[in-house]
C-alpha cells in the first residue's frame, strides 16, 4: 500500500510538468514565427511531446539543448519580446517547482515506501 505514495506524488505533480512543457512549446512557436533565422540557427527545435519519428535527429537534439539552456539563460531573441519573457518566466517557475518541490517529495515518499515495506 505504501508504494502508492510515490505514485500519488508523481501523478499530482504531472500538471506542473505539463505546464512547463506548454511554456516551452510556446517559446518554440514564438521563435519559429517571429525569429525564423534564429530558429534555423538553433537547429529547428520542435515542441516537446511531438509524435516520434516526426522530427529529425538534429531537431530532437536542438529541442533537448534549448529545453535545458533556456531554463538558465535568456536567449538573445527573447530579450526584447515581452511574450517570450513571460513564457520564459513560466518555464523557469514550473521547472523549479518540479525539481525543487515535486521531485524531493517523490524521492522521500519512495524512500519511505521502500524502507517501510522491507519491515
Amino acid at each position: 500500500m505504501l508504494i502508492l505514495l510515490p505514485l500519488a506524488v508523481a501523478a499530482l505533480g504531472l500538471p506542473v510538468l505539463f505546464l512547463a512543457f506548454r511554456a516551452f512549446n510556446a517559446l518554440i512557436a514564438l521563435e519559429r514565427t517571429r525569429h525564423p533565422a534564429v530558429w534555423e540557427r538553433d537547429g529547428r527545435p520542435e515542441p516537446l511531446l511531438t509524435w516520434f519519428g516526426r522530427t529529425s535527429l538534429r531537431s530532437w537534439i536542438a529541442t533537448q539543448r534549448c529545453s535545458v539552456v533556456w531554463v538558465f539563460k535568456t536567449p538573445s531573441w527573447a530579450k526584447a519580446d515581452p511574450e517570450a519573457l513571460l513564457q520564459l518566466r513560466r518555464l523557469r517557475l514550473f521547472v523549479g517547482i518540479w525539481n525543487l518541490g515535486v521531485m524531493p517529495v517523490y524521492v522521500a515518499m519512495l524512500y519511505i515506501a521502500i524502507t517501510r515495506s522491507a519491515d
